[in-house]
């Protein structure tokens, strides 16, 4: 799995070190850009990325 950021035109792309399963790609909501299952270990990471990036910028 793949992270993409764009910030003020700016991109940065890292893997990620978590597999997803077939089975899960299902479960991908791609409006929330999160698993419907909310205890999936990706969702949380995604989560926590967020938070790091989450800011009052103009």
């Amino acid at each position: 799995m793949y992270a993409r950021v764009c910030l003020k035109g700016l991109k940065a792309e890292e893997r990620l070190s978590l597999q997803v399963i077939e089975e899960d790609l299902l479960k991908w909501n791609p409006m929330s850009m999160r698993f419907s299952d909310r205890n999936n270990p990706v969702n949380r990471l995604l989560n926590s990325l967020d938070q790091k990036f989450d800011c009052k910028c103009p």
